[in-house]
């Protein structure tokens, strides 16, 4: 099922035994995983990630993501975190938003293309765009770092991963390329 950009009354509703959660994360470039992820009978790609597959449903943030459920969002944040985003100044990702998505629609999911919360603290990781779709390629652990400790407007992308971490203990979610396991 798509989702077509700019179409304000198409409205996701769907159940799936099975996930594939994909990034646009840099993580993807040469993973090689493109027949594993098209063996799964539902495909979520983030941003504006290319897709060939027909089962792929496409994210747009004018059609998938209503006032109700960004306040919904908001909660979920100041539940996992204790912080007001708006009083932090934070923008939810579109991982944030999605893996929400994914967690009402999903029995499990597999992770794609999503480092962990210490991935970029560790000296040997690998220096990768933040998205692999970008001629830009600025840095993704770079760019983490900017937007986690930005004042205003930023994303949480850090804090975020610590929190899909803490729901991968309570969820059927698996984390894959780079492959990672939530503590807990």
């Amino acid at each position: 099922m798509r989702i077509s950009p700019g179409r304000k009354d198409q409205f996701l509703d769907m159940h799936c035994p099975q996930c594939a959660l994909v990034s646009s994360s840099g993580q993807m470039l040469g993973a090689g995983v493109g027949e594993e992820i098209d063996k799964i009978g539902c495909v979520i790609r983030m941003n504006n990630a290319a897709d060939a597959g027909p089962r792929s449903i496409r994210r747009s943030k004018s059609t998938a993501v209503t006032k109700e459920k960004i306040q919904y969002c908001d909660g979920v944040f100041q539940n996992e975190t204790g912080k007001n985003r708006m009083k932090t100044g934070a923008f939810l990702s579109t991982g944030f938003f999605t893996m929400i998505l994914a967690l009402d629609m999903c029995d499990s999911i597999r992770v794609y293309g999503m480092i962990d919360e210490n991935y970029c603290s560790r000296a040997n990781h690998s220096v990768v765009p933040y998205h692999y779709y970008e001629k830009n390629r600025v840095d993704e652990c770079r760019m983490y770092r900017v937007h986690e400790h930005t004042q205003r407007g930023g994303h949480r992308f850090i804090t975020e991963k610590s929190i899909y971490a803490r729901w991968a203990t309570r969820h059927k979610m698996e984390f894959k390329h780079p492959a990672w396991s939530p503590r807990g």
